[in-house]
Order: structure tokens, then sequence, then C-alpha cells
């Protein structure tokens, strides 16, 4: 299914290829999934500081490690995962630049950070509606970092058999398409 509301970038080569934004449905089930690890992870931390650690260290500790799992989860996997935390991973989306490149690690941060204000005031309300009206699905943070939540798509492949040629995407063309 193609979307009226794809970006398409002309590579060098001139090849076209379809950037299909990702839906708000699908991106708020990958910031769930990404939630809940975030919050099991802290909890971890917390017992395990709270555990180990003498005195009043543990909550210190269990808070700090909720700031950084917090502000860190996301960058980390978005510059080292190509563009996919595990949430993202999980209902097919991932973070692309503008231009369909990977991510980088100052677009990663500056999105993450305004991602502040796409929380506000509650349940990535403002995000939400950023989403809604941008033509492309882009929350502020996209906005900010010039970088775009895009569907996963899956690649052509090419067979030849007995002097055919047939492709697998789902297309009846005879050649070669990219999706």
């Amino acid at each position: 299914m193609r979307s009226a509301r794809a970006r398409v970038v002309l590579t060098p080569e001139h090849v076209e290829i379809r950037l299909e934004p990702a839906g708000l449905g699908r991106r708020f089930l990958a910031l769930l999934a990404d939630l809940v690890l975030v919050v099991a992870a802290s909890s971890l931390v917390g017992t395990l500081a709270g555990t180990l650690l003498p005195g009043g260290l543990g909550p210190i500790a269990a808070a700090l490690a909720l700031l950084a799992l917090t502000w860190g989860y996301h960058v980390y996997f978005e510059v080292r995962q190509k563009g996919q935390s595990p949430g993202k991973r999980m209902v097919g989306i991932r973070v692309v630049d503008g231009r369909g490149l990977p991510v980088s690690a100052e677009q990663s941060f500056v999105r993450n950070v305004v991602r502040v204000l796409d929380a506000l005031p509650v349940g990535y309300a403002l995000g939400a509606v950023a989403c809604g009206l941008d033509p492309l699905g882009r929350r502020l943070g996209d906005l900010a970092a010039g970088t775009l939540g895009v569907r996963e798509s899956v690649p052509a492949t090419y067979e030849r058999r007995a002097g055919r040629s047939r492709t697998t995407s789902g297309s009846s063309d005879s050649a070669l398409s990219v999706r």
C-alpha cells in the first residue's frame, strides 16, 4: 500500500526511494514497549542499588540510573542500532535522516531532548498533535532534528529461473522494483 504522504528521495544514481512515514499507532506502540523496558531496567538497577549500596546511596543511584536510561536509551539505540530501539524494531519502524540516511548522534540527541516537549501536557499529547498536523507525521523532535520516523519495507528480491526473471516484492512487474 502506498501512502500519499510518502517522501520520495532521489539518489545520485537517479533511483527513487520512498520513505513511508510511520503511523501514529505504530509510534505509540513502540513508545509503550520502550517505556516498559526502561522502567523494568530502572527498577532492576534501583533494587540492586538499594540492596548493595549502604545507607541513602541506593535511592540516589536508582534516580541516576533512571535519568541515564531515560535520556540515553533512545539515543543509544537510534545511533548504534540503525535507527531502531527494541520497541521500534517490534513494530517495524525506524528513525532516519530526512534524506533517508542513518540518523546521526547529534540528530538523535536533539530529537530526544525535544521529546520533553512532545510529552506535554500528558501522554505525548503535543507530539501526537504535531504528528497529525505534519504531512510526514513528524513529531516536534523530528522537526527540530531533521529526522523522520519511517515504516520498514521488505526489500525486493530478484529470482532468476530458466531464463525468466520476476520480483518477489509483491509486485507483478517483470523487472526489479525498488519500494
